[in-house]
């Protein structure tokens, strides 16, 4: 009896890891490049969104921009469309900051709906940000205060 009070007890306790993170879900429009996408809100809108905690070189900035262009830039751009080229739905899910300096939405982005967000086995699987840095096709860089899964992505390089 008390097994099952445990098992029972594990499973609420999961639900509520979950439950206290919301994911929303999106329609994949394009793929920008490495680490920004556009994605469509079930409103009907467009919006860019960065990806949380990676970097990947450039390869679509403008020639007036900080950093060039690169063949890794474009390598890590192709990898994405690849990746995601099947998929329509994604998941968004928020850390402190809602957009950055231009004006994108800052996100970690699920390519499917995990049973726990913290179970770093689903994250490697399923949350694009750390397939990236798995990969090597993106760097782990924490940008204070969105650190939520700071450490991991680290640990992943």
């Amino acid at each position: 009896r008390q097994t099952a009070e445990n098992a029972v007890q594990s499973a609420k306790d999961a639900t509520v890891r979950c439950s206290d993170v919301d994911l929303e879900e999106v329609t994949l429009v394009r793929v920008v490049d490495g680490d920004t996408l556009v994605v469509r809100f079930d409103t009907g809108e467009d919006e860019k969104v960065r990806l949380i905690g990676i970097n990947t070189p450039e390869s679509v900035a403008p020639d007036t921009y900080r950093t060039k262009n690169t063949k890794e830039g474009e390598a890590a751009s192709d990898y994405v469309k690849d990746l995601l080229s099947d998929t329509d739905t994604l998941y968004l899910q928020t850390d402190t900051s809602d957009k950055d300096r231009y004006d994108r939405l800052l996100r970690y982005v699920w390519l499917d709906v995990p049973d726990d967000v913290y179970s770093k086995s689903e994250i490697k699987e399923k949350m694009l940000n750390a397939i990236l840095v798995e990969k090597g096709i993106a760097e782990a860089v924490e940008y204070e205060p969105d650190t939520a899964y700071a450490d991991l992505f680290e640990e992943l390089e």
